[in-house]
């Protein structure tokens, strides 16, 4: 009880000393350590902007394509080559069941409704796919086809129990993912 006490104490201070640093830190910005962090700052609201600037890109191609295509298979294209510019690929591989939510059903064969998203350069897991168990063994082992282009496939493997799945083969031998249909 009093060691937990004593720790919590520590932490407050802590946090208060930070809250100092950061103090003396902005207040005086003629130091190097100021223009060090100010430099910072600036590179890192320098880089959201143009990371802004290529989302707005990327909906406005989109918008203008949703506006003038009579077919899904057109924008599925469009939306899979975005996706490989921004480094994102979409995986229905059940080699990783920690990347899926579990939808329903409690023993059979595990089904992928939707697909999960993953970063190619840092293999972090973007967006966790659903599955579902069904009790008979479907013809294959992916979700329902559809004639449009997808994001490419890759296979994700668990780096340890607390982290993140990554990216075995970044790029090598991709396939697009012919399996997860209409988006949901």
């Amino acid at each position: 009880m009093f060691d937990r006490k004593v720790r919590e104490q520590l932490r407050e201070v802590e946090h208060k000393l930070d809250i100092l640093e950061v103090y003396f830190t902005i207040r005086d910005p003629g130091t190097a350590r100021s223009a060090e962090a100010f430099e910072g700052l600036r590179k890192t609201l320098i880089n959201a902007n143009k990371t802004v600037q290529i989302h707005r890109g990327h909906l406005i191609e989109l918008d203008r394509l949703a506006s003038t295509i009579d077919d899904i298979g057109l924008m599925r294209v469009k939306v899979s080559e975005l996706m490989q510019q921004m480094g994102i690929g979409r995986f229905a591989s059940l080699d990783s069941p920690d990347a899926y939510e579990i939808t329903g059903g409690t023993g059979g064969v595990l089904q992928v409704d939707r697909p999960a998203y993953v970063d190619f350069q840092s293999g972090q897991l973007l967006a966790r796919g659903s599955a579902h168990y069904e009790p008979s063994a479907p013809s294959s082992a992916s979700g329902p086809e559809d004639d449009g282009a997808a994001a490419p496939v890759v296979d994700v493997a668990p780096v340890d129990a607390d982290a993140a799945p990554a990216v075995e083969e970044v790029g090598a031998g991709l396939e697009s993912d012919q399996s997860t249909g209409e988006s949901r």
